[in-house]
């Protein structure tokens, strides 16, 4: 459950306490598929030490939010009403998320048409890191 400006909590408890590493051991990768993968994969050696797809962008960013995964990456488009409710625990938790085609992360339009990869982690700079290899 978040709230803006009032933090993130599971199960009652606050979220945060266990924060995303730098550098980063869990990557997500998420709107995937296996040939975006595989053009990508390679990439995150050196910058990733594990790599996983959960299916779901929101659950992933939900992960991250509870320090369960490092990083998150979209590697396809992905409508911003449909990250709404994760994207608010990440933010809320102190994590850095930026959209690749369209940033600000926090001008976004809630919408069903607007469309953008984006990447989160424990901080802008990851995230800058993330958006340039993922290019």
């Amino acid at each position: 459950v978040a709230r803006r400006g009032e933090g993130a909590t599971l199960n009652g408890e606050p979220l945060g306490a266990v924060r995303p590493k730098d550098p980063i051991e869990i990557l997500s990768f998420e709107g995937t598929t296996t040939q975006f993968i595989a053009e990508k994969a390679a990439a995150m050696v050196g910058i990733a030490r594990r790599l996983r797809v959960m299916g779901s962008l929101a659950l992933s960013l939900c992960h991250l939010a509870a320090g369960r995964v490092d990083a998150v990456c979209s590697l396809k488009p992905a409508r911003s009403i449909d990250i709404a409710a994760a994207q608010l625990l990440v933010r809320e938790v102190g994590l850095a998320m930026e959209l690749f085609e369209d940033p600000p992360f926090g001008a976004a339009l809630l919408d069903l048409g607007q469309r953008s990869r984006l990447v989160a982690a424990a901080t802008p700079v990851l995230c800058d890191e993330l958006a340039r290899v993922l290019g």
